[in-house]
C-alpha cells in the first residue's frame, strides 16, 4: 500500500470517528435538553401547589373577613345568606384553584412534549452522523479496492438472445 493510499484511509478515518463522536454528543445533547425540560415541569409542579396553597389561604381569610362582617353586624353566619356568600366564595375559589392546575398541568406537559423531542431530534442527528461514518468508510474501501484490484470484475453475462414463441412451453403466452 502506498502512502497516499494510507494517507486517504487515515483521512477517512478521522472523518468517520468525527461523525461518531458528533453523533454521541448530539445524543448526549438532546438528553440534556430533555432533562432541562423535565426540570422546568417539575418546579411548575411545585409552583403550582404554592399557588393553590395561596389560594386557599386567601380563600380562608375571606370566609373569615365575611365571618366577622356578618357576626358583627347582629346575624348568624351559619345560615341563610351569609352561609350562601361563604358557599359562593369558595366555590369561586375551587374553580380558580382547577383553573390554576389544568394551567400548570398544560405547561408541564408542553414541557415535557419538548423535551421528547429535543431527545427525539438528538438521536436524528446521530444516526445521520453514523451513516455517514459508515458511507465514508465504505467509499474508502470501495474506491481503494478498485483502485488495487481487490475486487474481481463479474463475468461477462452473453448477449440476450431471441425465443421463438413455438418453443415456449405449454400455457405461456
Amino acid at each position: 500500500m502506498d502512502i497516499g493510499t494510507m494517507l486517504l484511509i487515515g483521512g477517512v478515518g478521522l472523518r468517520a470517528g468525527a461523525n461518531i463522536y458528533g453523533g454521541y454528543s448530539s445524543i448526549k445533547q438532546g438528553k440534556y435538553q430533555q432533562d432541562i425540560l423535565q426540570y422546568q415541569a417539575d418546579y411548575l409542579a411545585v409552583a403550582g401547589k404554592i399557588g393553590e396553597e395561596r389560594l386557599r389561604r386567601q380563600l380562608r381569610q375571606i370566609v373569615g373577613a365575611q365571618r366577622a362582617a356578618t357576626a358583627a353586624a347582629g346575624f348568624q353566619a351559619d345560615s341563610g345568606t351569609p352561609l350562601e356568600l361563604q358557599i359562593a366564595s369558595e366555590m369561586e375559589a375551587d374553580i380558580d384553584i382547577a383553573l390554576l392546575r389544568q394551567a400548570g398541568s398544560m405547561d408541564q406537559l408542553r414541557l415535557s412534549l419538548q423535551g421528547a423531542a429535543a431527545r427525539a431530534e438528538g438521536y436524528g442527528l446521530a444516526s445521520g452522523m453514523f451513516f455517514s461514518a459508515g458511507a465514508a468508510g465504505l467509499d474508502t474501501l470501495l474506491s481503494q479496492g478498485a483502485r488495487h484490484g481487490w475486487f474481481k470484475p463479474a463475468k461477462k453475462i452473453p448477449a440476450a438472445t431471441t425465443y421463438n414463441a413455438a418453443s415456449w412451453p405449454q400455457g405461456v403466452p
